[in-house]
């Protein structure tokens, strides 16, 4: 934190750690994600009109350990309650403390859809854009797993069995069984790419659409590879793209035996002849889901690879499904322009965005 705070104006350093000290472990590291993607903004030396930046908050049920932890305390000791719990808990919390920390006084709410939330947080903040926002600071908390959450997970065999936890999640493996909670966070700010170049800012990508859609079935879930095929093509058609034009895929692919199938089936389905050549990587072999947070993640993984023109491998793939024939690329240099995202969430919400390097100046 203190390097952080060193990196922001004095009077933000200090409601950082007046903030972090106050707020429950998962919104302290929401605090720190959300200044460390303003400074690289520039938002500190280079500020937009905070009555026109927007914090949005990625993501439900965000602190659900916190409350589980203080209902059991309440259910030992009824005359205990700690007094803030009423306001931790709610998710909005996150995106008021962003809101706190750098004076943002525009719109701040939160978005959901489960594990595609990062990437309808992004969804969210074009439409800030259009409406008038000069900027918007989206935020992915970690989602801090409850223990009931967690056993729940397991009956329904969502999350794998394997106890070899560096080799358990397998992404697009014929051997994989389910997916490894895992915790992490994310933010990015985003913003009309005029207003970046007036402001002097050198943008990291350009977001060219996110597009979202929904299986209609819940329960059970059953993603749905039309329907995901169906929303891939949109979204490349919304950001004036082909699918000739694609060089990369960032794969939800959590390591479920459904899941990557139907996602697999699905790319299979969009990219036709193009899909031995288009590049398919899954980082969720290393990172295990983390949740509402993943997709946000994922997204800088996208523009880092973008930037750099060097793909990551999936790991832990030492056995491809056979049903899923598509170009698994190993990690390595690569000439890449446009990318697609992917994130599916359980219930059937599906929501993925595109990214293009950005190959201008400030």
């Amino acid at each position: 934190m203190a390097a952080l705070r060193a990196l922001a104006p004095k009077d933000v350093g200090e409601r950082l750690s007046r903030l972090v000290r106050r707020s429950p472990w998962s919104v302290g590291l929401t605090l720190l994600v959300a200044i460390d993607a303003a400074q690289r903004a520039g938002l500190f030396e280079r500020p937009v009109p905070l009555e026109d930046l927007a914090v949005i908050g990625a993501g439900n049920n965000l602190g659900a350990r916190y409350g589980e932890e203080g209902f059991g305390r309440f259910a030992k000791e009824p005359d205990y309650i700690d007094a803030l719990q009423a306001v931790h808990m709610l998710d909005t919390n996150h995106a008021a403390s962003v809101s706190e920390l750098l004076g943002a006084k525009g719109a701040i709410f939160t978005v959901g859809a489960a594990c595609a939330s990062g990437n309808l947080g992004l969804r969210a903040a074009v439409d800030e854009l259009v409406d008038g926002a000069a900027a918007a600071v989206v935020v992915a908390p970690v989602y801090d797993y409850a223990a009931t959450t967690l056993e729940a997970l397991g009956a329904m065999g969502a999350t794998t069995e394997s106890r070899d936890a560096a080799h358990a999640s397998r992404p697009f493996d014929a051997a994989r069984d389910g997916f490894v909670p895992s915790h992490g966070a994310a933010a990015v700010v985003v913003e009309p790419l005029e207003r970046a170049l007036a402001r002097g800012v050198t943008p990291l990508a350009e977001l060219r659409a996110v597009e979202a859609s929904s299986d209609a079935c819940h329960r059970p879930p059953k993603p749905d590879p039309e329907e995901q095929a169906r929303l891939f093509l949109r979204a490349l058609a919304r950001g004036g793209h082909s699918v000739a034009e694609l060089d990369l895929v960032s794969a939800h692919a959590a390591s479920t035996p459904a899941g990557d199938l139907a996602e697999g089936q699905a790319l299979a389905r969009a990219l036709g002849d193009e899909a031995a050549r288009v590049l398919v990587n899954a980082p969720k072999g290393a990172l295990g889901h983390a949740g509402s947070a993943a997709s946000l993640i994922q997204l800088g993984l996208v523009i880092a690879q973008l930037r750099r023109g060097f793909v990551h491998g999936t790991a832990n793939l030492s056995a491809p499904d056979p049903r899923v024939p598509l170009n698994l690329t190993d990690a390595g240099p690569r000439s890449l322009t446009l990318a697609l995202n992917n994130a599916f969430g359980l219930a059937g919400l599906n929501c993925v965005s595109v990214l293009r390097r950005w190959d201008g100046e400030a």
